[in-house]
């Protein structure tokens, strides 16, 4: 069985990139990939690629390499926004902090509720219900006439 160590997300457009960080059954770790393009219609193609760490310098190497041979408005045409990204993550987990469900977290920031439940377990933040009880309105009336 495959252990899945850390998680990192990245989105752009239609597409969004699941990197993993992945240990083995034989306990090697290696890096997974996953890419899922949505379409207009909502639906999704997955594409993996399963990466050994020994070829993992040489591949960053290579991409480097692209990247400075690649016009500059292209790349910062197409660059990922880490920072805006970075500060989503910021304000979903303030939020989940201040009460809101995740179902309305994904409504909110347009994202799966399994990406929320992502985020939220990437920084180390228990997953609990935040719905109040039933009888809350009941139990505060009861508490406020006995001051």
């Amino acid at each position: 069985m495959e252990e899945i160590i850390k998680t990192i997300l990245l989105e752009h457009g239609k597409s969004s990139f699941l990197i993993d960080l992945v240990k083995h059954e034989n306990g090697k770790l290696y890096v997974a990939i996953q890419q899922i393009i949505r379409d207009d219609f909502e639906n999704f193609q997955t594409q993996t690629i399963k990466i050994n760490p020994a070829i993992l310098v040489k591949i960053i190497e290579t991409l480097t390499i692209y990247k400075n041979e690649l016009p500059k408005d292209i790349i910062e045409e197409r660059k990922l926004p880490e920072t805006s990204e970075e500060k989503k993550e910021e304000e979903i987990i303030r939020r989940y902090f201040k009460g809101v469900e995740i179902e309305d977290l994904a409504i909110q920031f347009d994202r799966s509720a399994n990406v929320i439940k992502q985020i939220l377990s990437n920084n180390r933040i228990p997953i609990v219900s935040n719905k109040m009880p039933k009888n809350y309105k009941h139990w505060y009336w009861k508490r406020k006439r006995k001051f």
